[in-house]
């Protein structure tokens, strides 16, 4: 029998003072996401962190609050955050 390594299922990405725990989206959650950028009016650039945020330094987050915490953050900053999430993940296994 083969050991089959685990997938990695969260991304931590630590920014100052702040640890941001990002889970990884399932097809079912990609599915919200229209319904998330056509009722808060939100960039899909917002709604894929927002929408995978579990939690920020142990704190649980909900979709609102995380995309009121991710409106805050600078551009740059939230570029960067979203590029270490997409790395972060490991790849999906086909079967």
């Amino acid at each position: 029998m083969t050991n089959i390594p685990k997938v990695k299922d969260s991304v931590e990405i630590k920014l100052s003072t702040h640890t941001f725990l990002f889970r990884r989206l399932t097809w079912k959650d990609t599915a919200q996401l229209n319904v998330l950028i056509t009722k808060h009016k939100m960039q899909e650039r917002l709604a894929i962190p927002a929408l995978s945020m579990v939690s920020v330094s142990g704190r649980p987050v909900s979709v609102d609050e995380a995309f009121k915490l991710l409106t805050s953050i600078p551009r740059p900053i939230l570029d960067t955050i979203h590029k270490l999430y997409r790395g972060g993940l490991d790849p999906h296994r086909m079967f």
